[in-house]
């Protein structure tokens, strides 16, 4: 699609900022509205994740680490997290960000698990997570990260927004760290 004289959606013009085509109009939507933009789609993601986004979030919504490290709008997690100031920590924003951390593949597991399932016999709001074969354990002070092949499909479902093993897996992950009354 060109717009006047020729000009093609998406061109640069440093001094007007980028054609677009809204509702077959072509408009200048400049780098500050863009800018704007990303953030907003950034901040409605940490929403949606108690509060939280990765670098790599960021990154993809184009929004530069720097302007997040500078802003007091945002509060460094753990490596690589970040925090919406407004949102007040908790202990599932410190699952789900050291779940974030784990990798794609990590889910809360174990006791974390079960307390996120609601099940009875699980005392203290332990951070513990499963990460596979590639999942990250580095990085991950307070807590306790299991290692082991990839988590099938089947033992996987989702709570409150956090990945976590289904409620059969986390039974059997338990009879490794519970006593067997505690399991009863």
């Amino acid at each position: 699609v060109s717009g006047r004289g020729g000009r093609r959606e998406g061109a640069y013009f440093p001094w007007k900022g980028r054609l677009s085509h809204r509702a077959g109009i072509i408009c200048v939507v400049d780098d500050a509205e863009r800018a704007l933009q990303h953030k907003l789609q950034l901040e409605r993601l940490a929403v949606r994740q108690h509060g939280l986004v990765t670098a790599a979030q960021a990154r993809k919504l184009g929004v530069p680490l720097y302007q997040m490290a500078r802003s007091a709008r945002w509060h460094p997690v753990r490596s690589g997290i970040y925090r919406l100031s407004a949102v007040e920590p908790n202990w599932r924003q410190s699952l789900l960000a050291a779940v974030l951390v784990g990798g794609s593949d990590a889910v809360a597991s174990h006791r974390a698990a079960a307390l996120a399932h609601g099940l009875d016999g699980v005392s203290g709001k332990v951070l513990e997570i499963t990460v596979g074969p590639r999942g990250n354990s580095r990085n991950l002070a307070g807590v306790v990260v299991h290692r082991g092949p990839l988590i099938e499909r089947i033992d996987k479902t989702w709570r409150d927004h956090i990945p976590l093993t289904s409620v059969t897996r986390t039974l059997i992950d338990l009879g490794a760290v519970v006593s067997p009354e505690a399991l009863e």
